[in-house]
């Protein structure tokens, strides 16, 4: 895909597969019954943004380069990269680094099992970009879901504990350090536990009967 405009959206991205996505929430309600959740959220979210025919462009970055033909055949609207390999502060940097070095000057930099996220806080973050250098969007984790950031960015990413409920407060802290000026957009709730789960489940299934 070529570049069309100045503004970027990656979505970090696995192929779903029992025991390696969501794998917090397939300890309490299985591997199974989490990696369809997670599929659920990967499609809906990806196919909304397709839809949605937005001006900025579309990269799909997923986990394994093993796993580029079953992207590629299923959303071929979409650049497809594989993440280098380290930590995620690692091909954070990295993803966000590439961008701007291709000429980007705004990218947003999202996860793909956040069943909220839509494409309005997408358009929020490039919004926040207008005024702002860096806009997060907070999980209810600790967390967040989101990172948007204006070229030429910086290293926001390093001593932080992933995977934690530290995150949030650790990047804050290194924006801080860094004396960059942020906004944060709402925030959105992971689903990590039972009581996550069941949460939007029974949730779902009102919105049927509505």
């Amino acid at each position: 895909m070529g570049k069309r405009g100045r503004d970027r959206l990656i979505v970090y991205a696995k192929k779903p597969a029992a025991g390696l996505s969501k794998t917090r929430l397939g300890a309490t309600i299985g591997n199974e019954g989490a990696t369809g959740f997670y599929s659920r959220c990967l499609i809906q979210y990806l196919t909304s943004v397709i839809q949605a025919k937005p001006s900025y462009d579309i990269e799909l970055s997923i986990a394994s380069a093993d796993d580029m033909a079953f992207f590629i055949g299923g959303f071929p609207e979409l650049a497809v990269v594989s993440q280098v390999q380290g930590g995620l502060g690692d091909r954070m940097w990295a993803s966000l680094y590439n961008a701007f070095s291709a000429g980007y000057k705004r990218v947003v930099l999202t996860g793909s099992d956040i069943p909220g996220l839509t494409t309005e806080v997408i358009a929020q973050a490039f919004r926040a970009l207008e005024h702002a250098s860096v806009a997060i969007g907070p999980a209810s984790d600790g967390g967040y879901y989101l990172v948007a950031m204006r070229a030429p960015g910086w290293d926001i990413f390093e001593r932080v504990d992933w995977s934690t409920d530290l995150v949030l407060a650790q990047t804050l802290e290194r924006l801080k350090a860094h004396d960059v000026d942020h906004q944060l957009l709402e925030e959105l709730g992971d689903v990590d536990t039972v009581s996550d789960y069941e949460a939007w489940r029974e949730a779902r299934i009102r919105a049927r009967h509505v």
